[in-house]
């Protein structure tokens, strides 16, 4: 199994967990902003779950 391959099996919840962890530690580290500027993962779930755009 490659990485693609176990993120593709991961559940809306575990995506939007990392995804959120992702752009926690980016705001923090790169940019020094508030960690708790962002409301993860509920954020990303909501966004995950829209309909795609075409």
């Amino acid at each position: 199994m490659t990485n693609a391959d176990r993120i593709r099996n991961y559940t809306d919840e575990e995506l939007a967990e990392w995804m959120g962890n992702i752009q926690y530690d980016t705001a923090y580290y790169c940019a020094g902003e508030d960690k708790q500027r962002y409301p993860y993962p509920d954020g990303w779930l909501d966004w995950l779950r829209q309909e795609a755009e075409t």
